[in-house]
């Protein structure tokens, strides 16, 4: 099934563009500068795909587009200011399930991502182990043993007490990773630079993140978590390949946008099928192509879906919480 063929299927609003809706003041919508809340810092995987993004949808709803940093607590400061807004203007990234996990593990967040109004999902990704390249560990036999060894003893990751930490848990219980220390960073770009500071011995981190790196010979691919090759990295190793356990419940994720609580029904409209026609359009595509970056597309109430089922991860942060006290 090709990705239009995908896209019609997938419940999306229609095949034609609404070039705008009359709003409550009779203006039309979207009219101001539409803004994308980044939760990450510069050089992430979310920063990968908006970057394209703003020129597109600008192109798309003829108004102004930029993207918008609100980096720290692992995503909690963007998607509280979302919550709490109640502008028609500003979008923002959940990462499902990693940004759920974010909101369970406080005690008092303020926030609820399910009170965000869905506008689609745009893309899926996974987890990569990543070396320094000039380490002797670019495959996962060797780098298990070295942990195993004590030869090495710290792996990064992107923040503590959340998915990725999970995941080098769950690698810790079912692979035999045997790391002393977990050090979180802020963000896949921040990690990508502690490992080539040699700050760590390895990282977990988003295959999206870590592509540009990889391609061009600055860190090893050693795999990444999945049964099927990532199309950004096609060429690293897979566990699926490997008598590895299974890690895909907290290592798999998707992209997915979402306005504010007030967004109203038919700016919603708009703005949902106006980000499919972004995704399926030839500047998109091309650069899909391009990057390796995979762009799947999907309607608001499949983001919607995603998003409230993702907080069954309830579940595997309790158990993870009793083993590792985080």
């Amino acid at each position: 099934m090709n990705r239009r063929t995908y896209l019609k299927s997938a419940g999306v609003f229609g095949t034609v563009a609404i070039a705008g809706c009359t709003s409550s003041d009779n203006g039309e919508y979207p009219s101001e500068e539409i803004v994308l809340v980044n939760p990450y810092p510069p050089g992430g995987g979310t920063d990968v795909y908006f970057s394209p993004f703003v020129d597109a949808m600008s192109d798309e709803f003829g108004v102004d587009v930029s993207q918008e940093y609100e980096s720290g607590a692992e995503g909690a400061i963007a998607h509280r200011e979302m919550h709490q807004s109640d502008s028609q203007y500003r979008f923002t990234n959940i990462n499902i399930p990693l940004h759920t996990l974010v909101q369970i593990e406080q005690d008092e967040p303020g926030y609820d991502l399910r009170e965000l109004t869905g506008i689609g999902g745009f893309a899926w990704d996974s987890v990569i182990i990543v070396t320094p390249a000039d380490s002797d560990y670019d495959s996962i036999e060797p780098l298990l043993e070295a942990f195993q060894s004590g030869d090495l003893d710290t792996l990064g990751g992107v923040g503590a007490g959340n998915t990725f930490h999970m995941t080098a848990w769950q690698m810790q219980q079912q692979w035999d990773l045997d790391y002393d220390q977990y050090v979180g960073y802020d963000g896949g770009g921040s990690l990508i630079s502690a490992v080539l500071r040699g700050e760590v011995d390895a990282g977990v981190v988003g295959v999206v993140p870590a592509t540009q790196y990889v391609d061009e010979g600055e860190v090893n691919g050693v795999i990444v978590v999945g049964d099927e090759p990532h199309p950004s990295v096609p060429d690293v190793d897979i566990s699926g390949d490997y008598d590895l356990g299974s890690v895909a419940d907290t290592a798999l994720f998707t992209r997915s946008l979402f306005g504010t609580p007030e967004l109203d029904e038919d700016h919603q409209e708009v703005i949902a099928e106006g980000f499919q026609n972004v995704l399926e359009s030839d500047e998109i595509q091309d650069w899909s192509s391009e990057s390796g970056n995979p762009i799947i597309p999907e309607g608001p109430e499949s983001a919607q879906e995603k998003l409230d089922q993702s907080f069954d991860i309830q579940e595997i942060y309790d158990e993870f919480q009793q083993e590792t006290g985080e």
